[in-house]
């Protein structure tokens, strides 16, 4: 992904959006996949298997 946004590396992207937003990617992946756990679309309707 890193790469397809034009950044030489994904540790240049991860330094850019870390100043960016104020934490990494990896954290906010974290808090969006909390809150959607939290408001109930953690799962695929009539699937059972995870968005994740």
């Amino acid at each position: 992904m890193a790469a397809q946004l034009g950044f030489t590396s994904s540790t240049n992207f991860c330094e850019f959006f870390h100043q960016l937003i104020g934490h990494s990617p990896i954290a906010s992946r974290a808090t969006v996949r909390r809150r959607s756990s939290e408001d109930g679309l953690g799962d695929m309707p009539g699937t059972g298997r995870s968005l994740r």
